[in-house]
């Protein structure tokens, strides 16, 4: 197709997936990507000139050209905030793309129909899939891990998505670590934004890359991994390509109201942080007294600062809605804040005066707000910060451009910040920059910062060198070497301990037996500095009544952070702690555990620690919302409910229905024999006591005001209900029985993900050689059409067809037949599946160990691999093993079985599964493979096979019912 048509197509499709045209310099953007078949090093646009659009460029060079561009796109982006706002734009496009009927565009259709054709199937339906992940959501659709050659989308944080790069994936098991480390490091476009804020990420980025295009050379596997930065401060000066706006794209009369919009500057100095705070009350009350603006803005550099600035002005001004929004919330606490900025600051609202039902409304914010967030002020009040900061701080100001006037803004700087924690010396520099260009009040575009010198530029992390050596170690993920480079560093760069992190969770019922029944999740965690929670615990304690300065980003390379004087003292109050590197929680030990980087620890809600916002505050008192429950259903792995008399939960004293002699629901007699009708009657008709009761709509309002988790606790006990959940009763840690409500998670591929093999347990009855050859199929199939040489697809193909073969050993048919040796020796032939009725349990040998010793024996069937060493890989692999050690038969008493597969006999027994020569061979093996091929075109391979496994195991036990 001639270039022209295809940008015609390009405009066509954006008008359908959007609403409206696309910007000329996106046209331009996908013209260049088209004619390059690349995308540039950089892309250097002003704040609020749609980058994000990139996405569906990426997309559509992905249709024209699928033997060119990669079929997943990561947008990584190192704000929380931001990347459900992303997400939202990738959802749009694939609804678009999903729904497009035959009354829709051709371009759409065309698109819609290229797209679909790279893969082999999708269980969703989906033509393309999106997938978000940020620190503290898990991964509810993870259709996206599913199938190698599916075109989707990812957005994420830079800690999920860089763990998952270099194979330590957070949230994933360690045996599926590989097949994550498979498809972010191969098939990839990585665009990395805001770059200016992930400079540590960005070279780690380039490493990689560096990496897989000198080992895709001995490989021969396809390179379809590219990186491209993104920012409105970034430049040209770090090297790469550059593409920026040009004259004609200002000819757009969309475009031009943006990047030419104005503000009108005046500066502020005051002496200290105290007098900091009281200009920005001064200057709200002056707004206030104007009456011009309704969305004022107020981003200051220290979470402290943020929450005291709300509370200053609360105290001022009673009638003022002000709002509060921070990294340093909890994920569900922040999805709230995200829908509260959506619908009060959204960014094409035309600046309109307050009125008596639109009031003045003003947010505080840190620096989470500095990047990719989607919201505008008509009004800004800024701390001085460096210069790239500000710039990006003003990105949210009038942010479509709507006002004719220049928009009114402050800088509120001190006479002397000395050597800040957050910024160094950049802020002293940054003001006496600011008072040289503007003196007086001054109008400035949108550039106004980008000639400040270097010195006045946030000072960064920089990150070290990866080298052959370190993915050595991280590949490595069955089992981990005890000894590994530190994973943070190449995500964030090389930092000192004051910027290390732990995780503090809130939970009424703080016991072994709660907590393992319901387990915690990142998305009800706050992570904090270590050193502002080891100051926490010992002011708990009566310790220094300071405060450890906070900010959203981390501290200056090599700042001392002020903590108290002895951090090492235990706090008799944390309940249970969970040290870095361990799976799971334990009790605190008084006295002897001591706080380091990494741990999460669980402590009771009346510890406090949050403001009312939701914020990270040291001094609150304020009992807290336990969201364990709430996270639960959030995290879709089913949903726990702990009913604990001994430490009610908040949501006991919810609603106050008329019933119990505290207004509060009548609990459930813990008396009632465990597991019986008249116990779960008893359990039902609490629950409906609960969803049934009313409120006037003044009561629920104010309910929900000072219970963020209300709605979600409502789904909550209306789904246990409904669903009638198991019932156990349980004991805490003095001895008190509580019940434990469990609702199953619906029976979903996570089952079957390779890092639990009760896959196999499914009641399909699907006959082994069956199996075996539809895997291989697939396999095979997918290798093709992502393009791989021949002779490697024809490998895959075989691995597949042997993969399952060590099922065959005579212990694992008696359990696939349900235990009984009876019904095992009347098979017809060997199973891959359980008959329906096998009980559960794991199975009772290694089969993928037992598949790699038969396959290693047998000469006439290695004869037909091209790469007889990747075919007993792969099958030793194929649950997540062999990365680099295989597991072993543990027999008492010597075994040897065999089988026939086609021509061939194989055969193995318990003393060459066990054997050292065999072991050292797995081990050699795995290094010879990874030296041919590269750590990450390894694991693709793997990941296909795997894959194909799960998606065949899961098509037999639906066919099965």
């Amino acid at each position: 197709m001639a270039l022209n048509d295809a940008i015609d197509e390009f405009n066509e499709y954006f008008q359908a997936a959007h609403g409206c045209a696309p910007y000329a310099w996106q046209t331009r953007l996908a013209r260049f990507v088209l004619e390059n078949e690349r995308l540039p090093s950089v892309i250097d646009m002003p704040t609020g000139t749609g980058k994000s659009a990139v996405l569906d460029i990426a997309l559509f060079a992905l249709a024209a050209k699928p033997d060119v561009f990669p079929r997943r796109m990561a947008f990584v982006v190192d704000r929380r905030i931001v990347v459900d706002q992303v997400c939202e734009r990738a959802e749009r496009v694939a609804k678009a793309l999903k729904d497009a009927g035959e009354d829709s565009p051709p371009a759409l259709k065309k698109m819609r129909d290229s797209l679909k054709a790279l893969s082999g199937e999708s269980k969703s339906g989906n033509v393309l899939e999106v997938a978000s992940l940020r620190g503290g959501k898990v991964i509810i659709d993870d259709e996206w891990t599913r199938y190698p050659d599916q075109p989707g989308v990812i957005v994420s944080t830079v800690d999920m998505f860089g763990s998952r790069l270099l194979f330590r994936g957070y949230g994933t098991s360690a045996r599926m670590r590989p097949i994550h480390a498979a498809l972010t490091g191969n098939d990839c476009l990585v665009i990395l934004d805001e770059a200016q804020i992930s400079r540590a990420f960005e070279r780690t980025l380039a490493e990689v890359q560096t990496i897989q295009a000198r080992q895709s050379v001995r490989s021969r596997l396809p390179n379809r991994f590219m990186v491209s930065r993104m920012s409105a401060t970034i430049g040209a000066e770090r090297g790469g390509e550059t593409f920026a706006l040009a004259l004609p794209d200002m000819l757009d009369d969309r475009l031009r109201p943006i990047v030419d919009k104005r503000a009108r500057l005046n500066l502020a100095q005051v002496s200290n942080r105290d007098a900091l705070r009281k200009k920005i009350v001064a200057l709200i009350r002056d707004i206030r007294k104007e009456g011009r603006l309704s969305r004022v803005g107020i981003i200051v550099n220290r979470v402290n600062s943020a929450r005291e600035t709300a509370s200053d002005l609360r105290n001022a001004f009673g009638d003022l809605h002000v709002s509060v929004v921070t990294g340093r919330m909890r994920p569900l606490d922040r999805v709230d804040a995200a829908e509260m900025m959506k619908r009060d600051f959204p960014p094409d609202r035309d600046a309109l005066p307050p009125t008596a039902d639109d009031p003045l409304r003003v947010l505080v914010a840190t620096q989470s707000l500095e990047v990719g967030a989607d919201v505008s002020f008509d009004g800004l009040i800024s701390e001085c910060a460096p210069s790239d900061s500000l710039r990006q701080r003003f990105g949210r100001l009038a942010r479509r451009g709507l006002n004719t006037e220049p928009a009114p803004a402050w800088i509120v700087g001190m006479r002397k910040a000395g050597d800040d924690p957050v910024y160094g010396k950049a802020v002293d520099a940054a003001w006496a920059e600011l008072k040289k260009a503007a003196p007086g009040e001054t109008v400035i575009k949108q550039s106004f910062f980008a000639d400040f010198g270097e010195e006045t530029r946030a000072p960064f992390h920089d990150a070290p060198l990866i080298m052959d050596a370190h993915m050595d170690v991280w590949s490595q993920t069955y089992p981990e070497p005890p000894a590994q480079p530190e994973l943070d560093w190449h995500l964030h760069g090389i930092r000192d301990d004051p910027n290390a992190e732990i995780t503090v969770i809130w939970r009424d019922s703080v016991s072994l037996a709660a907590i393992e029944f319901a387990p915690s999740s990142a998305l009800e965690g706050l992570r904090i500095p270590i050193a502002a929670a080891r100051q926490w615990l010992a002011w708990n304690r009566g310790g220094d009544a300071g405060e450890v300065d906070v900010a959203d980003v981390r501290a200056r390379p090599g700042a001392r952070i002020r903590a108290n004087a002895n951090p090492n003292v235990a706090d008799g109050r944390v309940r249970l702690v969970r040290k870095a590197g361990e799976r799971e929680f334990r009790k605190w030990k008084d006295g002897a555990d001591v706080l380091a980087p990494g741990d999460a620890i669980i402590v009771p809600p009346t510890f406090g620690g949050l403001s009312e916002d939701g914020v990270w505050d040291k001094n609150s008192k304020l009992v807290m919302d336990d969201l364990g429950d709430a996270a639960q259903l959030e995290t879709g792995r089913g949903a726990a409910l702990c009913l604990n008399p001994s430490a009610p939960s908040q949501w006991w004293r919810m609603k106050k229905p008329a019933v119990g002699k505290d207004g509060s629901p009548p609990r459930p007699d813990a008396e009632k024999e465990s597991g019986g009708e008249e116990e779960r009657a008893e359990i039902r008709k609490w629950l409906a006591t609960w969803t049934a009761a009313e409120m006037d709509e003044d009561a629920a309002a104010k309910f929900r005001a000072v219970n963020k988790a209300a709605a979600r606790m409502d789904n909550l006990m209306r789904l246990m209900l409904d669903g009638k959940p198991a019932i156990e009763r349980l004991r805490d840690d003095d001895g008190r029985e509580f019940y434990g409500l469990r609702l199953p998670q619906p029976e979903r591929e996570r089952d079957m993900d390779g890092s639990d093999e009760l896959g196999s347990m499914t009641g399909a009855g699907t006959p082994l050689l069956e199996h075996m050859e539809e895997v291989g199929r697939r396999a095979g199939e997918t290798a093709e059409r992502l393009g791989f040489p021949p002779d490697i697809a024809a490998d895959l193909r075989l691995a597949g067809r042997l993969h399952d073969v060590g099922k065959a050993e005579p212990g694992t048919q008696e359990a696939l037949a349900g235990g009984d040796p009876v019904r095992a020796a009347m098979l017809s032939a060997p199973l891959a599946k359980s008959l329906p009725g096998a009980p559960r349990k794991r199975l009772p040998s290694p089969h993928d160990a037992l598949g790699a010793a038969m396959a290693a024996g047998c000469e006439s069937l290695l004869a037909q691999a091209n790469d007889p060493d990747l075919v007993i890989h792969l099958v030793a692999s194929h649950h997540g093993f062999a990365r680099p050690l295989g597991r072993t038969w543990i027999t008492a008493a010597p075994q040897e079985f065999g089988c026939e597969f086609g021509e061939h006999e194989l055969a193995t027994d318990s003393a060459t599964v066990n054997s050292a020569s065999f072991n050292v061979e797995t081990v050699e093996r795995f290094w010879r493979l990874t030296r041919r091929y590269g750590h990450y075109g390894l694991a693709w391979m793997e990941a296909i096979l795997r894959l194909a496994d799960h998606r065949q195991s899961e098509s037999e036990a639906e066919s099965h019912g």
